[in-house]
């Protein structure tokens, strides 16, 4: 009797936002974490979509005497992780934000995929000349794992945002999601208006605390 043990090979390609199929899958993944999907405008055109890939196990064609005659090896390649890139246009600077996981994946896949993504950044950042790279995580799995690689931490601060809808020349009403509490669901933002500690509290988007979903 044999087995087949799946081998996991993790592999990193960069997104294309424009695509639908790609948007789509990011989308997904921010409703199966039960928050507000980013509006594709806000989102950067560089990002990176860590997957799983590798060979399938032959399936057998047909069977001849009671021997299996085996298929062809088939490439899977299952999505896993994601994040943004931002780049300024006058420094050699960029900013990965929007770190975001497949909610139906195994978590220790997961977790192996999230913690690929600081070495495949810095591989992109490298490839577009860009020296520095600043890390926006609220998660002490990406925590520790970007110390263990040389990033450096200098203090605990907190991330702030707000859309300026009164912007000239651009349109909100062109996302198919609104990552505000007018145009949020009624069932997602029930929790609006204030916590048990009486604070007042904001719909959840993607970018909520800056954590990794």
């Amino acid at each position: 009797m044999t087995s087949h043990h799946k081998q996991h090979n993790l592999t990193f390609r960069t997104w294309n936002i424009g695509a639908p199929d790609d948007y789509d899958l990011l989308a997904s993944w921010w409703r199966g974490h039960g928050v507000l999907p980013t509006p594709r405008a806000l989102l950067p055109s560089l990002g990176i979509i860590v997957s799983d890939t590798g060979p399938v196990p032959a399936v057998p064609t047909h069977v001849h005497d009671g021997i299996p005659t085996p298929g062809p090896h088939v490439e899977h390649s299952a999505p896993l992780a994601a994040c943004a890139i931002y780049q300024d246009n006058t420094s050699p600077v960029a900013f990965v934000g929007w770190v975001l996981t497949n909610p139906a994946a195994p978590a220790a896949m997961r977790y192996r995929a999230v913690t690929h993504l600081p070495a495949a950044v810095e591989e992109v950042c490298k490839s577009i000349g860009r020296c520095t790279c600043c890390f926006l995580t609220g998660e002490m799995t990406m925590f520790r794992k970007l110390l263990s690689l040389g990033w450096q931490s200098e203090h605990v601060s907190h991330q702030f945002w707000k859309v300026f809808r009164d912007t000239p020349g651009f349109d909100f009403s062109a996302s198919a999601e609104s990552i505000s509490s007018a145009g949020a669901p009624a069932k997602e933002t029930a929790a609006a208006g204030s916590s048990q500690d009486g604070a007042p509290t904001v719909p959840q988007t993607g970018a909520a605390e800056g954590r990794v979903c």
